[in-house]
């Protein structure tokens, strides 16, 4: 009889509402046949037991564990032992950074090394969830795309931005063992090392609203990206709002910073996305009622035709 697989989630304990909708869906998705643990679950068979001694209990666990997902969003990045547990995960090749309502740009650079998947957008969560499935060897689940996406709106509506608090852990290492002492160490040599240069690849910031209600996404730009990608992109987090092929006739994106409006004619899948999708810019989108047409006062848009760009 083979043994049950058993996934790790290291995540911020501010997170674990929405940690508990993508562990809950998993094991409804596998009829409970994956074992998931994560520090949080209020169960009765989750987290800690009465009488653990947590940081055992979370060297047991991730030993015991197939995969460790590392749930990365902005309430996470900076948490001492979500870096610890990560790099546990990556020193036994059993990392998987999984990224929420956050930018590549801010997530520590030896991780961007890593496959990093987008939980936030519902294509990039449906591929994550089927990735998992494979890599596990678990093929008897019933995932569907639209139980996906409603996964994925559910956790954007109950996700909860805290500030950030700083944590000093340079003398944690007086509770631990030898074993996560040598962790430790393994950890310290992998944050060392050199890793390649990412300045090609980089998300930009995209505000919108649905039901109203605020939401902000990042899209990612790499060197092969072009408009017509991002617009694609766009279109999977709103589509629920829009037609396919409706960009100037139901929305159109505008740039925080001059207030000038995307406006393409043709060409679009032939021009670098980072001609006009700055990294730190800031875009959002707007809902029309009506097609959005260009007039002669090319000022106020960024106007693209032809492989030209007029601003």
């Amino acid at each position: 009889m083979e043994s049950t697989k058993k996934i790790f989630v290291s995540h911020s304990g501010t997170d674990s509402e929405i940690v508990k909708l993508l562990t809950e869906y998993i094991r409804e998705t596998t009829n409970n046949k994956l074992e998931i643990w994560y520090s949080s679950d209020n169960s009765a068979k989750g987290g800690f037991d009465v009488g653990d001694k947590w940081y055992n209990t979370i060297i047991k666990k991730l030993k015991e564990s197939d995969l460790v997902i590392s749930f990365l969003t902005p309430n996470s990045i900076d948490k001492p032992w979500l870096i610890f547990e990560s790099g546990y995960a990556e020193a036994h090749e059993k990392l998987v950074p999984l990224k929420f309502m956050l930018s590549i740009d801010e997530i520590p650079s030896p991780l961007q090394q890593n496959q990093i998947f987008n939980f936030s957008n519902d294509q990039d969560a449906s591929v994550f969830i089927k990735k998992v499935f494979s890599h596990l060897e678990f093929e008897e689940s019933e995932f569907t795309l639209d139980d996906c996406q409603l996964l994925v709106k559910k956790m954007r509506e109950s996700f909860k931005q805290v500030e950030s608090v700083d944590v000093n852990i340079s003398n944690t290492s007086q509770f631990y063992d030898e074993d996560v002492n040598e962790i430790i160490y393994k950890l310290n040599n992998y944050l060392s090392t050199n890793v390649k240069n990412l300045e090609m690849a980089y998300d930009f910031k995209l505000n919108f609203s649905i039901n109203n209600q605020n939401f902000y996404e990042y899209i990612r730009v790499e060197y092969d990206t072009n408009i017509s990608d991002v617009l694609d992109s766009i279109y999977r987090i709103i589509r629920e709002r829009v037609k396919p092929f409706s960009y100037l006739n139901q929305w159109v994106l505008k740039e925080k910073r001059t207030n000038k409006r995307l406006v393409i004619d043709e060409f679009q899948h032939q021009i670098p996305a980072h001609i006009i999708f700055k990294k730190n810019a800031i875009w959002s989108v707007e809902f029309i009622d009506k097609p959005y047409h260009t007039s002669t006062e090319t000022k106020e848009k960024i106007y693209i035709k032809e492989n030209l760009i007029y601003l």
